[in-house]
């Protein structure tokens, strides 16, 4: 794993302590010694990290840097050329070189994508053009959380989108995984779990065998800010996702 993956993966581990520092704080935050003990004691391939302190205080220091400024650089681009898909968001571009730019912030951000190249419309004065596609309902959910847009009118197609995965009966749905993972940690089985929410006990199984629950901090708070989000604009499910099944 490389140090954005790294430091991917002790963002999740700071939760929502990282997410509400301000700026001068997070770039201040990589001179605490904890960062380094993480990423030296992370598996890596070919054995354990082992980078020079200084260069690792510059790499991360430039990621650090990445996570300070990354949501309103990608928002920016997402807000011009960017919008909702039937998987999710797309943001659409000329430049592929842009698009890897703005992938590698996400990838910090934890957010999964890919980037597809197709021909531009007859129109257009340039024959190519590349889509960067975030496809999965949890990244989706991320970048709903981290970024965002910041016209309304993209916002609001982002969380009705994001709702037909949260609602009950969902591995997103908030109050089941609350309610479940509530019952376990009391010592009962998965079929009492289960039994508690309203599904098979394999469901339950399957998420946790899956890794899809207990959801990471960065979920759970996202998905508080979706539901959050939904009440302040009165949103409900897109209703051709909901006839579509």
């Amino acid at each position: 794993m490389d140090l954005v993956g790294l430091l991917s993966n002790f963002f999740c581990e700071l939760g929502d302590e990282w997410w509400e520092m301000t700026s001068d704080q997070k770039r201040q935050a990589i001179h605490r010694d904890e960062w380094i003990d993480f990423v030296i004691a992370q598996p890596a391939t070919g054995g354990m990290c082992t980078f020079a302190p200084a260069d690792l205080y510059e790499r991360l220091a430039e990621l650090v840097e990445v996570c300070v400024v990354g949501p309103s650089y990608v928002r920016g681009f997402a807000d011009a050329d960017g919008g909702m898909i039937a998987r999710g968001v797309a943001i659409t571009n000329t430049d592929e070189e842009i698009l890897r730019r703005i992938g590698e912030k996400l990838s910090v951000l934890g957010i999964s994508h890919s980037i597809y190249s197709r021909r531009a419309p007859a129109n257009r004065n340039h024959s190519q053009a590349f889509d960067l596609c975030i496809s999965s309902a949890r990244d989706n959910l991320l970048f709903f959380y981290y970024i965002g847009f910041s016209m309304s009118r993209k916002q609001d197609a982002l969380a009705r989108h994001l709702l037909h995965y949260t609602r009950t009966g969902t591995q997103l749905c908030l109050e089941q995984h609350n309610t479940a993972m509530a019952v376990l940690e009391m010592g009962k089985s998965q079929r009492e779990a289960a039994r508690a929410i309203g599904v098979h006990e394999s469901m339950v199984h399957k998420r946790l065998q899956r890794g899809g629950w207990p959801l990471s901090k960065q979920l759970v708070s996202a998905l508080r800010c979706l539901e959050e989000y939904r009440q302040s604009r009165g949103l409900t499910e897109n209703p051709l996702e909901r006839s579509a099944e």
